[in-house]
């Protein structure tokens, strides 16, 4: 069960987790897509993946994401890493969105 002690995704992108259960882990980054509708997370058109791809863009965890999901090991149907999966696939009509540029060093 997602937020459970043995998940096979890191906390982060959990989409359900539990406080309670985590409290003696330390914190972790949050993915930009936490707190997205589901529907636009494992959304399998690009309409209705929009704001989760363009959450990846200004995401940290973009390379995790895709590590954690391994769509094409999975079969995965949605948004990873800034991409439109389905069946594990890219959606070549759906580009890639490129990430937010780094700020600039103090």
């Amino acid at each position: 069960m997602p937020g459970r002690s043995g998940s096979s995704l890191p906390r982060h992108l959990l989409l359900d987790q539990d406080p309670d259960l985590d409290a003696d882990l330390p914190p972790t980054p949050s993915a930009a897509c936490a707190g997205l509708p589901v529907g636009a997370v494992f959304a399998t058109r690009y309409a209705q993946a929009l704001p989760a791809l363009l959450a990846c863009g200004r995401c940290a965890l973009r390379t995790e994401c895709v590590t954690a999901v391994d769509p094409a090991n999975s079969w995965f149907d949605g948004v990873s890493g800034g991409r439109l999966w389905r069946n594990g696939r890219p959606i070549a009509d759906s580009p890639t969105v490129p990430a937010a540029p780094a700020a600039p060093a103090a």
